[in-house]
């Protein structure tokens, strides 16, 4: 659960309560004033494809996304917008709650994750980036084996 912010200049609130007035909590940490120029909110239903969402990437970290993270397809064209990258992370990711609860509510947790992402204000490591909702599916950076403090300990794991 994200807990309201300590900043006196953001009036950041829970996510998962409803606000005083009993509606549903906007799906971004903090209310429209105090998000910078750049960030926006989302709508509800971000999953809607006719609704137009604009994230606020320079140049470069478009290039960037082109190069590296975006899907392409056989011919290496690239096959994938960075609205529609986010929204396979956020669904892959948010997916997982239901393997630990089935009364989660992960269209609820997958438009949080989303809207975070689209306005910026979390990002997820490349690996998740990349693979979430792909073949591979492999979202960890690293890897930790048990290895002695050994020459022998450390080539019998690199075997494995």
């Amino acid at each position: 659960m994200i807990r309201p912010s300590k900043d006196k200049d953001r009036k950041c609130r829970d996510l998962f309560e409803p606000d005083d007035n009993g509606h549903e909590p906007t799906k971004t940490l903090c209310d429209t004033a105090t998000l910078s120029e750049t960030s926006k909110k989302l709508p509800t239903d971000s999953r809607d494809e006719k609704v137009q969402i604009d994230i606020p990437l320079s140049e470069n970290a478009r290039k960037v996304l082109r190069r590296r993270y975006l899907k392409k397809n056989e011919h290496g064209e690239v096959v994938e917008t960075p609205v529609q990258m986010f929204r396979r992370v956020a669904h892959f990711v948010a997916s997982a709650d239901a393997l630990y609860d089935s009364s989660a509510d992960v269209e609820k947790t997958e438009a949080i994750f989303f809207s975070l992402m689209a306005n910026l204000e979390f990002l997820p490591n490349s690996p998740t980036l990349m693979n979430a909702g792909r073949k591979l599916g492999q979202l960890s950076a690293c890897f930790v084996l048990p290895v002695d403090d050994s020459m022998e300990s450390i080539f019998e794991a690199v075997k494995h």
